[in-house]
């Protein structure tokens, strides 16, 4: 289901159809809340940020795929549509940083290879087009021919387009200047025009505040991350929770961050006050 939704709201988003979008955009958050399970939280979190970046919203989509805790990602690549592991790369990428760019290559290489060995062809087209988009931004004009030839030679007998469509127009200057064997010349000149004439549509991303039947209008807090609020309104310190509920001090600082993310808070005592303000506890 995570993959349909994921799916439907990129297509929605290419199709300019807006209410369709929001509708199931609620429909999504509706189905993690009821969930209530971490990596399908991670996924959604980097979905949005996605979608962000689509929208040209580097700040937001910064925000979420920090909300998008790697450490619940499944881990595999199975997933055809969204990959919290590859949006972490783009947006590392969105940036005008040459450290965050050769932060991207080396985990697009790790996950390149994974993506390699288990012949997962989407992921090899994806990856190996944001090798070639890093290596452009670090002026290795040659690798990032080399990877983007890669990414054709797998996307053309499939006709795989919209990874192409996505990575935008800083993929299109790259294209334009490629000269490519003649069984690829159509292929790249048909992405080279969908690229010219398609624009992804801003003004189109998740709504703000969704209504819902829960008890409050935040992002969905986790069981745990409920446990750990209510140990924090009895003032216990990390260790002291940590012993309590039989899990590391480093995994109840890493929710307590997620804590004071989804409740707009940067203290102890103000998550307390904001949780039962909310009714999340008492």
């Amino acid at each position: 289901p995570m993959d349909n939704y994921a799916g439907v709201l990129l297509a929605l988003k290419q199709l300019n159809r807006n209410k369709e979008f929001r509708d199931i955009a609620e429909q999504l958050h509706a189905y993690i809340r009821e969930k209530n399970n971490p990596s399908f939280t991670a996924f959604y979190y980097s979905l949005r940020a996605r979608l962000a970046l689509m929208d040209n919203d580097l700040f937001s989509a910064d925000n979420l795929i920090k909300m998008a805790d790697m450490n619940y990602d499944s881990g595999n690549m199975d997933y055809n549509t969204e990959i919290p592991r590859l949006t972490y790369c783009a947006v590392l990428l969105a940036h005008d940083s040459p450290l965050k760019t050769q932060e991207a290559i080396r985990k697009l290489k790790e996950f390149g290879d994974i993506a390699d060995k288990t012949r997962n062809v989407p992921q090899q087209i994806r990856t190996n087009i944001f090798k070639a988009i890093a290596w452009k931004k670090l002026n290795n004009q040659g690798k990032a021919r080399e990877f983007l030839v890669r990414s054709l030679e797998l996307a053309q007998p499939g006709n795989w387009i919209y990874p192409f469509i996505e990575a935008g127009e800083g993929l299109r200057e790259l294209l334009n200047d490629l000269k490519v064997q003649d069984e690829l010349k159509d292929f790249t000149a048909k992405l080279i025009s969908e690229l010219t004439t398609k624009h992804v549509n801003a003004g189109n991303s998740f709504p703000e505040k969704i209504n819902t039947s829960g008890p409050y209008e935040t992002d969905p807090l986790t069981n745990r991350e409920i446990d750990i609020l209510a140990l924090l309104a009895e003032r216990m310190s990390n260790k002291e929770i940590a012993n309590e509920l039989n899990i590391s001090e480093h995994t109840v600082k890493r929710h307590t961050i997620n804590i004071y993310q989804k409740l707009n808070v940067h203290k102890r005592r103000e998550a307390v006050a904001r949780a039962k303000s909310l009714g999340i506890i008492r």
